[in-house]
């Protein structure tokens, strides 16, 4: 497609780097801005992401897509990875919105893994969010990870990680050999979420293993109680990555600020419709 998005290197306080890609209307400065989380391994290159852009420049929003460090292009200045328990990279990322609309009316977009981290911001962070989406949410990503072993989902995402973001930083990712117990070699040849996140992420983080890693990711009912933001939870029952067993229906339908809405199809964040396939979930994200 013809979408335009201009790239901004954002760097962190501890040497890392974000990346933001912005879609800017022409005209007056936006009243609104959508800010789009990343989904595990996908961008602003992916066609899930790209929809929504395409869907808020139509209805005059602004919107950036957020990437985290050493995904989709985005350099590797720090050998900590990204760590999916902690908020702050969201954090700055909210404060680089506002520096630059600080009159701009903030609305959030998680799509798939993203959603998990817009909870986890929107409940741990002081925030200016006046709504937010969660799209396809891995809610317990402990029993996702266990329905993708072996799959070709896990093929290719882990494929993703190990030619995307650990092959082309191995030098760099040595460094944290002097610190942690972690053999970088391996973490090159792994094939497997558990071989991935059990290699780098547990020792580097402090968790005992893989499991331990995605247990401590997982969204309590204590932090849907405390979404207090309206809010969109949208799931497809037939999400051959995210089971519906895994989304906590009874929590998220007792809080009065989140509607929580079920589609008999969708598969993985796809809803597509009509004779050109095109993706439907832009609609009610941005109604």
């Amino acid at each position: 497609d013809k979408l335009r998005l201009d790239r901004e290197f954002f760097r962190l306080p501890d040497g890392g780097t974000i990346a933001l890609d912005w879609a800017i209307p022409s005209g007056d400065p936006p009243k609104r801005v959508a800010v789009i989380m990343q989904g595990l391994t996908g961008g602003s290159e992916c066609g899930y992401i790209r929809s929504l852009v395409h869907r808020g420049l139509e209805l005059g929003y602004a919107a950036v897509v957020t990437h985290n460090r050493g995904l989709s292009d985005t350099p590797l200045t720090s050998p900590m990875p990204f760590n999916p328990k902690d908020p702050s990279d969201l954090e700055a990322t909210f404060k680089r919105v506002r520096e630059r609309f600080p009159d701009a009316t903030i609305y959030a977009i998680g799509p798939s893994f993203g959603g998990n981290q817009l909870v986890r911001y929107l409940v741990d962070c002081k925030h200016e969010v006046s709504a937010a989406v969660l799209l396809a949410t891995p809610f317990n990503p402990a029993l996702c990870i266990r329905n993708l072993a072996g799959t070709v989902y896990e093929h290719f995402l882990i494929a993703k990680f190990r030619e995307h973001f650990v092959k082309p930083n191995l030098a760099l990712l040595r460094q944290l050999e002097d610190r942690f117990p972690v053999d970088v070699s391996s973490v090159a040849r792994v094939k497997t979420f558990d071989e991935f996140f059990g290699r780098l992420h547990a020792p580097v983080f402090g968790y005992q293993n893989a499991q331990h890693c995605f247990e401590a990711v997982r969204i309590t009912e204590e932090e849907i109680a405390k979404i207090n933001i309206p809010t969109l939870v949208l799931q497809a029952r037939d999400d051959p990555i995210i089971p519906l067993s895994q989304v906590p229906v009874a929590s998220l339908v007792s809080n009065s600020h989140i509607i929580y809405a079920e589609s008999s199809f969708g598969s993985h964040h796809c809803w597509f419709e009509g004779l050109r396939a095109d993706r439907w979930y832009p609609k009610p994200t941005f109604q």
